[in-house]
């Protein structure tokens, strides 16, 4: 009986102490700038004349969306620095 209790109490105290750190994150009630993106990603490629498809897609993209932001992201960890100059 008495493990009942404390298992009650300590939920209890989770769920108080989760509810007021959500409620300290000040996103609630709170009305907050829309923010707009476009994120491309891709595994990327080594070879130096992939970069053309990469910047036509981008191109593309920034085109079509010309008031949105545009970012890239390469899944490749050797890739990732090949493209860090993107636009």
């Amino acid at each position: 009986m008495k493990k009942r209790k404390w298992l009650g109490i300590i939920t209890l105290a989770s769920l108080i102490l989760f509810a007021s750190s959500c409620y300290a994150a000040g996103g609630h009630g709170k009305k907050q700038e829309k923010k707009v993106g476009i994120l491309l990603i891709a595994f990327g490629s080594s070879i130096p004349s992939a970069q053309i498809s990469f910047d036509n897609i981008d191109k593309k993209v920034k085109s079509v969306y010309p008031n949105t932001e545009v970012r890239w992201a390469f899944t490749s960890h050797i890739i990732r620095p090949m493209h860090s100059m993107l636009p």
